[in-house]
C-alpha cells in the first residue's frame, strides 16, 4: 500500500514527501486500534544517545491524550548521535526507495530548537547549548545529499520554519506566513508575520504548507490558502484533515476544493513565473 500510493501520487503528475518528526522517538501512542509501545527498541537503539536535560538524565515528554500520529509519551535523540544520524539516513532511503523522494525533516527550528540542548556528559559533545546543535542537523543534511539523493532524479529535501543557516541543503522549506490570529512570541498590533525569508531568497527555494486545518489561523481556512497563494506557498493537504472536512463538513470542504484548484490553476498559468520563481 505504501509504494502504491507513491506509484499513484506520480502517475498524476506528483512527488510523494515523507514528513518525518526530526529528532523525536514516539515511546507511546494510540491509533484507536490499540497502544504502540517502543520503549524497548529505544533502549537498544538509541537510549545511550537520548537528549538529556540540565540533571544529566534522558528527557521523557508526556501528554495527556495521545492519539493517531501524536505519541502520548516520547523522547529526543541528540543531534550529535553517529548512531541516530545513520537510523535516520536508512530511514530516508527506505521511503525514496520506495517512491518518496521528497524528504522532510520536521520540528527541528524555531521554538522547538531549545528542546534540541542536550547535557549530557557521555556524548562527546559540550554539555549545554553550543554550535554543536546547528553542526549535527548541517551534517544529517550533508549525509542526505550524498548518499540518498544519487537513488532518485527527483530527490529533494524540506524543512519546517527554515532560515539561512540551512538553505544550502533545502529545495524547499514549509513556512507559516499566513496567520492573523496569536502569535508566537507576542500578539497583534505588536505582532504581524509576514513571509520575509520566502521573499527574500524565492530564487532559491520554495515555501509549502499553506492548508493546515488542525493549526490553522481564527479566520479559517479559505484565509490561511488565499494568503498563503499570494506568498507563493505550494498548498499541502493532509489526510487527515481531508476525511475530516468531507464526513463533518461536505459544504465547506466543496467550496475550499474549488478555491484549492483555482489556486493551482494560478501556479500552473498566470502566477507562475512570479510566484514559484519570485
Amino acid at each position: 500500500e505504501f509504494r502504491k500510493s507513491a506509484e499513484l501520487i506520480k502517475e498524476t503528475g506528483g512527488r510523494g514527501m515523507i514528513m518525518l518528526s526530526g529528532y523525536r522517538w514516539s515511546l507511546e501512542t494510540a491509533d484507536g486500534k490499540g497502544r504502540f509501545q517502543s520503549q524497548d527498541e529505544f533502549e537498544q537503539k538509541a537510549g545511550a544517545d537520548a537528549q538529556c536535560g540540565p540533571d544529566g538524565k534522558p528527557r521523557i515528554w508526556t501528554r495527556k491524550v495521545g492519539s493517531g500520529w501524536m505519541p502520548a509519551k516520547w523522547a529526543r535523540i541528540c543531534r550529535a548521535s553517529e548512531r541516530v544520524r545513520r537510523e535516520a539516513l536508512e530511514v530516508a532511503r527506505y521511503c525514496v526507495q520506495a517512491g518518496y523522494p521528497v524528504i522532510h525533516w520536521d520540528q527541528e527550528n524555531g521554538g522547538n530548537y531549545v528542546n534540541s540542548v542536550c547535557y549530557s556528559t557521555t556524548h562527546g559533545h559540550p554539555p549545554g547549548d553550543g554550535v554543536w546543535i546547528h553542526q549535527g542537523l548541517e551534517q544529517l543534511y550533508r549525509s542526505l545529499w550524498s548518499e540518498i539523493a544519487s537513488l532518485t532524479p527527483d530527490f529533494a529535501v524540506s524543512m519546517e520554519q527554515s532560515n539561512e543557516l540551512y538553505m544550502p541543503y533545502l529545495t524547499m522549506a514549509q513556512q507559516r506566513p499566513f496567520a492573523t490570529g496569536r502569535q508566537f512570541p507576542a500578539l497583534p498590533p505588536s505582532t504581524q508575520p509576514v513571509p520575509l525569508l520566502m521573499f527574500l531568497h524565492h530564487e532559491h527555494l520554495f515555501g509549502w504548507a499553506a492548508y493546515y486545518p488542525w493549526r490553522t489561523t481564527p479566520d479559517g481556512i479559505f484565509y490561511s490558502l488565499a494568503k498563503g497563494f499570494a506568498a507563493g506557498l505550494m498548498p499541502g493537504l493532509g489526510r487527515l484533515e481531508v476525511e475530516k472536512y468531507q464526513r463533518e463538513e461536505k459544504q465547506t470542504w466543496e467550496r475550499y476544493l474549488k478555491l484549492f484548484q483555482s489556486c493551482m490553476a494560478g501556479y500552473r498559468g498566470f502566477a507562475r513565473d512570479a510566484l514559484m520563481y519570485g
